[in-house]
């Protein structure tokens, strides 16, 4: 091609797989799913990203729905983490020390990062109570 639009293709791959057979196809994949029969190890679940405890193919269903809600729940939380973190960090540092006369004590200042990271666990709870599209509990 010249002076054209260059499109890049990008390939997502699933498989899932129960046995040993299927270790090589679940190792190449984007995502690897191994369905566990009966707890008993196997070459699959070693290279899986993704082991389900069951029988059941609607787990893979349940499982993707709990990765898109737990990636929207990271979104979530960064879009405010970062904003707040980005006013408190120099705020602590003392940027406003030689036109304000004002900082922090440190532990001000480790109170304001522990009350981030409380609110991040906080706000991510909920996900523990997450129903999957087929209707069953985590």
């Amino acid at each position: 091609m010249t002076g054209g639009n260059h499109t890049q293709l990008t390939v997502r791959f699933l498989k899932v797989g129960d046995g040993i057979n299927d270790a090589p196809s679940l190792a190449l994949a984007d995502v690897g799913i191994a369905i566990q029969n009966e707890a008993q190890e196997n070459a699959a679940s070693d290279v899986a990203s993704i082991v389900l405890l069951g029988n059941r193919l609607s787990q893979v269903i349940d499982a993707l729905d709990l990765s898109r809600a737990t990636m929207a729940k990271v979104y979530q939380n960064l879009s405010w983490a970062i904003p707040y973190n980005v006013v408190v960090i120099p705020i602590a540092a003392g940027v406003l020390l030689p036109q304000y006369d004002f900082d922090m004590t440190p532990s001000l200042s480790g109170g304001l990062m522990a009350l981030s990271s409380v609110s991040v666990v906080t706000n991510s709870l909920p996900l523990q109570l997450h129903r999957s599209e087929t209707g069953r509990n985590r």
